[in-house]
């Protein structure tokens, strides 16, 4: 498969969670479920403590200061203190059962992201104990993100705003502004919040054929504006170059 995301990554967990983050660049609205689905433990690791390879980070929590050791609950605290997780559109902070990245399974993960459109495009070693480990993403001209009814208004303006660099202004019926943490679907005009939908966003759509497609999808109003959002875009530019035009 054609990339989609490239992930541009320092230390091997951090990489590691850039593949998982850009996977949610182009499926935002996936479950917890949704991302083990997607990356079988199995495929990384033999171990049998537990057949998920991404758990929710409060319930570890909560099992580590029951029953865990020392270690664990300070590598724990760790990973909360320098925001090693994701937090998923419902909600669910999302982080690895364990740091498990040697030199067998973390090119594995690497080689099975590219069957999802995602690359890692550049990798380095951290420069010993004390230098954090980070990630970038670039997003290339095949990428897409499914717009779905579930979304927040807040998470589809920043994802936009991320593959597309420009501003997506989202309105109530009433015209006014819509709260950043409404869903999609429940602000549709004609007040049936039960038709979800959903599309794929290209670069190569057309600012007024995506317009269109929330107006008519989701019932709801929409302007695409430049990158500092002081202008609407050009109703014919394609997302990719609406930021400026």
């Amino acid at each position: 498969m054609e990339p989609k995301v490239l992930v541009y990554g320092k230390a091997k967990g951090w990489t590691a969670l850039g593949i998982i983050n850009a996977y949610l660049k182009i499926y935002p609205y996936a479950t917890l479920e949704d991302l083990n689905k997607a990356f079988p433990r199995d495929k990384f690791a033999s171990t049998k403590s537990t057949d998920k390879l991404l758990v929710d980070l409060n319930e570890l929590e909560n099992g580590v200061e029951a029953n865990g050791t020392d270690r664990e609950k300070a590598d724990v605290a760790q990973w909360r203190k320098i925001h090693w997780y994701l937090t998923l559109e419902d909600g669910t902070e999302v982080i690895f059962y364990k740091i498990m990245w040697g030199e067998s399974n973390f090119p594995t993960i690497v080689e099975h992201a590219k069957g999802l459109g995602i690359e890692v495009a550049s990798f380095e070693k951290t420069k010993g104990g004390t230098e954090r480990g980070s990630y970038e993403l670039e997003y290339l001209a095949g990428f897409t993100f499914q717009v779905d009814g579930r979304m927040t208004v807040n998470t589809l303006q920043q994802e936009f705003k991320d593959a597309f660099n420009a501003c997506l202004r989202v309105y109530e019926p009433s015209g006014k502004k819509a709260n950043p943490k409404a869903h999609l679907a429940g602000l549709r005009i004609d007040g049936d919040a039960t038709q979800v939908g959903s599309f794929e966003a290209t670069n190569e759509m057309k600012v007024m054929d995506f317009e269109y497609k929330m107006k008519s999808i989701f019932g709801i109003n929409v302007q695409v504006a430049r990158s500092d959002d002081s202008k609407l875009s050009n109703d014919s530019s394609m997302l990719k170059d609406a930021g400026n035009n």
